[in-house]
């Protein structure tokens, strides 16, 4: 069998260094019939089989980029394939765990199946592929993935090796890149000041932040649309006063069910970290400054300020809108419809409290006077409600002339209203 494709069968086809070299793909030191098990398992031989025969042979490219230290920056993997329309691509990646950790990875748009996206921040190893079963195949320039990294520590850097796949061929002459956007982001994003914070559902996941000043009740939009983003619960640190807010799963430009934090300045996120969860739909901070929060379909949930990851606390199948804690935090409130539900910590019991809110309501806030802040559903303004939870009854409507008609989460900093 012609191994090297020189032409002609000879003696380098039957090489042990270059056998090793090129069909290892194990990478155990022997070349045998279990070599065909990584690209089994990574391409799972999709659509016609393309993928497999004698001629697949393991790429050896290897760049290695220092890494400037910042809070975090997000790595593009590349690689141009020229004139060779490919089936399926690899990437391997490794990182020094106790330098950096991967926040979270995005695969490229040229493939329209995605076969693996995995990384270990314990081992510090990304492992991604990505296959096409269109008819239509990609070549040239093709992005791969995006890997979210933040550092925490001084320096770091990157190796990788990639590998792409024509007709069950590697094709050899791909070349790679590795494109390193750094976040100017602060640290620590602006807090929150003496205002109502909101976020506007548009259409089905672009995300506007808005404030309203509670003297005139004056709406300024809080940075640009968020396109694709699929914002769906937001709430304020009731010491710190630093916004946070979650995603749905409806994203097409950001991950799901990610935490991050808000610049009340200038409506910027800043990636805290995955949740764990596929979408969560609301958070609430007790006066602890433990973030609750819900997660669609697994239920109620806390959440790590510090990386994002959620734990479960009560297993509950439905979906509620949004949460908020009474002021001594032993009742936590959640709306379903025209229902508040309140949850016991200490008894574990979740209890229905009363049944007549006005509408649907999707965003609860509790004010500093005991009163909880309602923002219902499609109001045609952004129709602010006063509930008392000692009466269930509503106090005071406010109707505010704004073009936000679907709010889903309110954020009203207590504490910074207190100075």
């Amino acid at each position: 069998m012609d191994y090297n494709l020189s032409g002609a069968i000879d003696a380098v086809d039957r090489d042990p260094a270059f056998l090793n070299a090129h069909f290892d793909l194990n990478y155990d030191g022997v070349v045998a019939a279990d070599d065909i098990v990584p690209i089994q398992q990574n391409f799972g031989l999709k659509g016609d089989n393309k993928v497999g025969g004698p001629y697949l042979r393991r790429g050896a490219r290897d760049s290695k980029i220092d890494v400037p230290q910042s809070e975090s920056f997000a790595a593009i993997v590349s690689i141009d394939t020229g004139n060779n329309p490919i089936d399926a691509a690899e990437a391997q990646m490794s990182f020094n765990p106790n330098l950096l950790q991967v926040n979270v990875i995005e695969a490229g748009p040229a493939f329209d199946t995605l076969l693996q996206s995995h990384f270990d921040n314990q081992t510090g190893q990304i492992y991604f592929a990505a296959g096409q079963l269109a008819e239509t195949l990609p070549q040239g320039d093709i992005e791969l993935m995006t890997v979210h990294f933040t550092v925490i520590g001084e320096g770091g850097n990157l190796n990788l090796d990639t590998m792409a796949v024509a007709g069950g061929q590697i094709v050899d002459d791909v070349t790679e890149q590795v494109e390193f956007e750094l976040d100017v982001e602060p640290k620590e994003p602006t807090p929150a000041t003496c205002q109502l914070y909101g976020v506007q559902d548009q259409g089905l996941n672009n995300s506007q932040f808005f404030t309203i000043n509670l003297d005139g009740f004056v709406v300024t939009p809080l940075g640009e649309m968020h396109q694709g983003y699929d914002i769906e619960a937001m709430d304020v640190h009731p010491a710190t006063n630093i916004l946070y807010v979650a995603s749905g799963n409806d994203t097409e430009n950001h991950p799901k069910g990610h935490l991050d934090k808000l610049d009340a300045q200038t409506g910027q996120l800043i990636s805290v970290g995955p949740t764990g969860f596929n979408e969560i739909s609301s958070l609430a901070f007790n006066a602890d400054g433990e973030l609750w929060a819900w997660a669609k379909n697994d239920g109620l949930i806390q959440l790590d300020t510090t990386t994002g990851q959620g734990t479960l606390v009560f297993e509950y199948s439905g979906e509620v809108e949004d949460l908020s804690w009474n002021l001594d935090g032993t009742l936590l409130y959640g709306s379903i419809d025209t229902a508040l539900y309140a949850y016991n910590p200490q008894s574990g019991e979740i209890a229905l409290a009363c049944d007549n809110l006005p509408q649907e309501t999707e965003a609860l806030e509790m004010l500093a006077d005991g009163l909880m802040l309602l923002g219902m559903h499609k109001d045609k303004t952004l129709i602010l409600h006063a509930f008392d939870i000692s009466t269930y009854q509503m106090v005071i409507s406010e109707d505010i002339a704004i073009p936000h008609d679907d709010p889903e989460g309110l954020a009203m900093p207590i504490e910074a209203c207190q100075r």
